[in-house]
């Protein structure tokens, strides 16, 4: 375990409630609004999501494609797909089956969702839209939680199966090593908390160079 993630350092970071409200604002929305079957649920929770962490479902496409972004993509294209979809059983099968390997697997068939309207990986918006709906399952992927959690070189068994996606599926196992740890000398985190102390983590490591 680095040095650095020592017990205080651990509390400190989980302590700062910057985004704790508009998070709250995002888990109830999620809570409230669980199915993906009413068209305004299911545009509200991808846009709402997406672009508040940054990883809208159209992010990046390319510049002829904007027009057509700012309302009908999301009408014509984001919630027909979503609503055809069995992400509802997907998200229904977690609760029977709490293992990790079902939740990455879980996360590779909303990515793979994701890449079928926007032609692109998604993994970060997969895992976010995720969290959300199921906040104790799923970790937060962005490149700066990676960047931290790769510093660590945590050592894990990633499964080599077309089911789940390798990359999030090494980033969620480490994030479960590391949490590991952590509950040795404090407790385990939330997904929501481990962010946090990754983040934190990521931004002490900026401040000293």
């Amino acid at each position: 375990m680095p040095v650095e993630l020592n017990k205080n350092f651990v509390k400190k970071a989980i302590k700062d409630t910057s985004s704790d409200f508009l998070n709250g604002v995002l888990y109830k929305m999620c809570r409230d609004n669980p199915l993906h079957k009413e068209h305004g649920v299911i545009m509200g929770k991808v846009l709402i999501i997406g672009r508040t962490y940054a990883a809208a479902i159209e992010r990046r496409r390319k510049k002829n494609q904007r027009g057509r972004l700012r309302g009908d993509f999301y009408k014509d294209c984001v919630v027909p797909k979503i609503r055809e979809s069995k992400i509802d059983k997907w998200l229904r099968g977690l609760d029977k089956n709490p293992s990790h390997h079902r939740a990455l697997e879980t996360h590779k068939l909303v990515m793979r969702l994701f890449r079928r309207i926007s032609k692109q990986e998604n993994r970060s918006l997969a895992s976010k839209y995720l969290h959300f709906h199921l906040p104790g399952r799923f970790y937060l992927h962005d490149s700066r939680a990676r960047k931290a959690i790769s510093k660590h070189k945590l050592r894990v068994h990633v499964p080599r199966s077309r089911k789940c996606d390798r990359v999030y599926a090494r980033f969620y196992l480490q994030c479960e090593k590391l949490n590991q740890g952590i509950a040795s000398y404090f407790r385990r985190l939330t997904p929501r908390e481990l962010d946090k102390v990754l983040l934190a983590w990521d931004a002490k490591k900026r401040s000293s160079r």
